[in-house]
């Protein structure tokens, strides 16, 4: 019987895998940056998991952090101009387990590119090179598939003149 049971357990977490999205999330996603699992919803706010970001204006090689405990499995973040919504400045040189996802732009979001568990995921994302705004980070932050968190938003920052130069490292 505990055979039977085990199996079942392994069969029902590898069914989660694969109607989840194990290899990133998928381009519908980019409308409300969120995994859209059929039969899930977003966990309420506050989450265990934030984005943080390094400075209060706009400047090259700008890190963005996401930062979360326990460990998390998947993600999706885009930088926004605040005022509307559009997404807004590229994500540069991602680490290894993480890929772009073209929303608007061909380097505007950056998702998960496995299931592999993470603490921690640090990005250089470039700004745009005229002001367009306040810009903010949205994403969702996903333990697993069932198990999420959307409507996460980082702090806001600010055009500073003189200092949007474009650096891809």
């Amino acid at each position: 019987m505990l055979t039977l049971e085990l199996l079942l357990t392994v069969i029902s977490a590898m069914l989660c895998l694969i109607d989840s999205y194990p290899s990133g999330a998928p381009s519908s996603s980019c409308i409300n940056l969120l995994p859209n699992h059929h039969g899930t919803a977003s966990q309420p706010l506050p989450a265990p998991y934030t984005i943080s970001i390094n400075r209060d204006t706009y400047s090259p090689r700008t890190p963005l952090i996401v930062f979360g405990k326990p460990a998390f499995m998947a993600f999706l973040i885009q930088g926004q101009r605040k005022d509307t919504g559009d997404p807004a400045g590229e994500f540069v040189r991602l680490p290894a387990n993480t890929k772009y996802l073209r929303c608007s732009n061909e380097q505007d979001s950056v998702t998960h590119s496995n299931p592999t568990p993470r603490n921690i995921s640090q990005f250089v994302w470039n700004p745009p090179l005229d002001d367009v705004g306040e810009i903010v980070f949205k994403g969702t932050v996903a333990r697993t598939k069932s198990f999420y968190y959307g409507g996460l938003e980082s702090k806001s920052i600010k055009y500073v003149p003189g200092s949007s130069e474009l650096f891809n490292l």
